[in-house]
């Protein structure tokens, strides 16, 4: 492998994880303000308890959004790893998934 083609795959894998992090952070900061006052009517002391604390909604928000977050991000390298014809064994290929 020639030295420009490791940068242009770095280049390409680096803009992959941008790209995916924008879209966690966007699609998060669109959904903040309606979450937040669910939340905070569901964490007010009802009777003197809340319903729940932070880190059981935090475990239970990661455990529902999980499996969406890694379909689209498999379903992304599954059509860009063949069109940016990297390597074609199926371990580089589970390798670029884990990354992206």
């Amino acid at each position: 492998d020639s030295q420009r083609s490791i940068q242009d795959r770095f280049g390409l894998l680096s803009l992959c994880v941008i790209g995916a992090t924008n879209l966690a952070i966007a699609s998060t900061i669109r959904a903040f303000p309606k979450e937040k006052t669910i939340v905070q009517r569901e964490r007010s002391p009802r009777s003197g308890r809340p319903m729940y604390g932070a880190l059981p909604y935090l475990f239970s928000k990661v455990a529902a959004e999980l499996p969406l977050s890694v379909g689209l991000s498999c379903l992304f390298g599954g059509i860009l790893y063949p069109l940016a014809k990297l390597g074609r064994t199926t371990r580089k290929f589970r390798r670029f998934l884990g990354l992206t």
